[in-house]
């Protein structure tokens, strides 16, 4: 009915936004000030990888208690989708 864009923000709790915000806050320190400070070899980035596969992992957890074990199906999808596509861009650019 095109007001889609208008009702965006009341898809989720205020709760669950600022889990989400929180989250990004978080991780973006955590890569900032810990993990940048890592040496840059092969196993530091399997390392990595592995990481932030966790801290996704959580997340996804936290929304599969939160809301429900379909929209944790949906936000691993999404995930995934975006990780693959990123990949993409490797061989674009």
């Amino acid at each position: 009915d095109g007001d889609e864009g208008m009702n965006f923000l009341h898809a989720a709790s205020f709760k669950q936004w600022g889990v989400l915000a929180a989250s990004c806050v978080v991780s973006m320190l955590v890569d900032i000030f810990l993990l940048r400070k890592m040496k840059p070899c092969f196993q530091t980035h399997m390392q990595l990888i592995a990481i932030w596969l966790s801290v996704a992992a959580l997340f996804n957890g936290w929304i599969a208690v939160s809301i429900s074990g379909e929209a944790a199906i949906e936000w691993t999808s999404g995930y995934f989708l975006e990780w693959m596509l990123s990949l993409d861009n490797l061989f674009v650019f």
